[in-house]
């Protein structure tokens, strides 16, 4: 059986949500599951967490939204 390695992020803060994906690619995680407000039970991120994400971990990461 095989696994996959989704880890949720909070996109509150932009600086160390930089320093999360980072460490989130370092790891080998497959999957990002991208949140906002984790306090309201997790939003939709904005628009410039979503860019930081992508720009960070390019392809190599699938991530997704909570919408």
């Amino acid at each position: 059986m095989t696994f996959l390695l989704e880890i949720c992020l909070a996109s509150d803060d932009l600086a160390q949500l930089k320093i999360n994906a980072q460490e989130v690619l370092a790891a080998g995680a497959q999957r990002i599951e991208l949140c906002a407000n984790m306090a309201e039970d997790g939003l939709t991120p904005s628009a410039a967490a979503v860019r930081l994400v992508k720009d960070t971990v390019g392809d190599a990461i699938e991530f997704r939204l909570k919408v």
